[in-house]
């Protein structure tokens, strides 16, 4: 319980942690009068484009510089990402099922924007701008001075949702000259979907890439790891309830080992704040209840799969402090269940008569709350607290058990590169 108080403490307060921690990659910046300045941008966990961004010569400088699109021509973060000022018109209709407009929306919103460059090539350039309203992408040609949004629009009419793919008619004809040279690219303009990896591959059509370039360019960068892992379960048996071994309430501890293997799956790869986790485990517990004229005893093996939230509160590339939670489907084999009882005999001693033991389910959920340190992207060393669960169906009483356990674990690959 005091572990769990911690975590939920931590949770409550780790957000100014969170928003204070700064996370400076080298890149460099072309301010407004063409000036290329080179140095430290502190990359965000951008999930929508950013509106400013901070810069500083060097890691020791303390002074830093705030950069809006105003007053930024370009600006790189050094393998990461990149973004080019756009000032002009972008729409400003929403996208998302639940907030389609009745009848076409054709509003637009002028202002300075920083654009993701998503790839620039000899003969287009493609661009991305994303906000709370949705996802918008831009071409440019090579001898325009503007980039132009490629308009996906929809909406309801009479309750029903259509959809204006105008995209597809802006694509064509910046694709006409090439056609030659592509011969399914009319055909990858007509089936496209309005998302990144469709027009990342018509724009690399359209500059002529290679079959393995374009694989590369529309592939999804690896953001993935897997690990391995052993421990020790520390396990605890409670009872409560209408029952007699509710009055001595714990077993005793026990200890038992555990294996583990998972697969993490980061939001943004180039961050690593957030991440998914997904975690098999085997360990299991040896149980033993007695008071004064009963016993039990229970070994239970169990094998459990866990989805978790991973939030890295401090992130950096040698070392990373995490805390995150989440559920527990467990299988459970259970054996030398065993109750009895213990009477006392006339010569003073207690002799053991076996009594009718208690069902435990096979299948059951639970929760899980764990902190750790990540060393060199290497190692991992987390401590977890599963959170106490019934194994019993009864109505009256219930037999739960809960664990803290520490984890060593190992990761055989790191494809995130931070």
């Amino acid at each position: 319980m005091k572990y769990i108080i911690t975590v939920l403490i931590g949770c409550f307060f780790y957000p100014a942690i969170l928003f204070s921690q700064a996370n400076y990659k080298k890149g460099l910046v072309v301010n407004a009068q063409g000036d290329t300045l080179i140095g430290y941008i502190n990359y965000r966990e951008w999930d929508q484009n950013p509106k400013t961004f901070t810069f500083k010569k060097s890691l020791e400088e303390k002074d830093e510089k705030v950069f809006f699109p105003e007053n930024t021509k370009y600006f790189s973060i050094e393998n990461v990402e990149a973004y080019q000022q756009y000032a002009g018109r972008i729409t400003n209709d929403k996208t998302e099922l639940n907030d389609l407009s009745n009848g076409i929306d054709t509003s637009t919103v002028v202002g300075t924007f920083f654009l993701k460059v998503l790839q620039k090539g000899k003969n287009l350039a493609l661009f991305s701008y994303t906000d709370n309203w949705k996802t918008r992408f831009f071409i440019q040609k090579k001898n325009d001075t503007t980039p132009q949004e490629l308009f996906y629009r929809r909406f309801r009419i009479d309750k029903a949702i259509k959809t204006s793919r105008i995209y597809v008619g802006q694509l064509g004809i910046a694709a006409v000259p090439f056609y030659d040279n592509s011969p399914e690219l009319k055909r990858k303009i007509a089936s496209s979907e309005y998302v990144a990896n469709d027009m990342i591959d018509i724009v690399s059509r359209i500059n002529g890439l290679s079959v393995e370039e374009i694989k590369q360019a529309i592939k999804i960068r690896l953001s993935h790891r897997s690990f391995i892992g052993a421990g020790l379960n520390r396990a605890v048996m409670d009872v409560e309830g209408n029952i007699t071994f509710a009055y001595n309430q714990q077993s005793k501890l026990s200890y038992f080992p555990k294996v583990v293997l998972g697969r993490d799956v980061f939001f943004n790869p180039n961050v690593q704040r957030f991440f998914l986790r997904g975690e098999a485990s085997f360990t299991g517990g040896k149980y033993q209840f007695e008071t004064e004229y009963r016993g039990y005893r229970l070994t239970q093996l169990n094998v459990s799969v866990a989805p978790q939230l991973i939030w890295n509160i401090y992130n950096k590339n040698n070392f990373k402090l995490y805390i995150g939670g989440g559920g527990m489907v467990n299988y459970s084999i259970y054996s030398n269940n065993e109750s009895y009882l213990l009477i006392l005999q006339t010569n003073g001693e207690k002799k053991m008569y076996q009594d009718s033991p208690y069902k435990f389910v096979p299948v059951w959920f639970s929760g899980v709350l764990r902190s750790g340190v990540s060393i060199n992207n290497k190692v991992e060393i987390a401590l977890l607290q599963t959170i106490k669960t019934p194994i019993t169906n009864y109505t009256s009483f219930s037999w739960q058990t809960k664990a803290t356990q520490l984890q060593v674990s190992y990761f055989l690959n790191n494809n995130s590169n931070k």
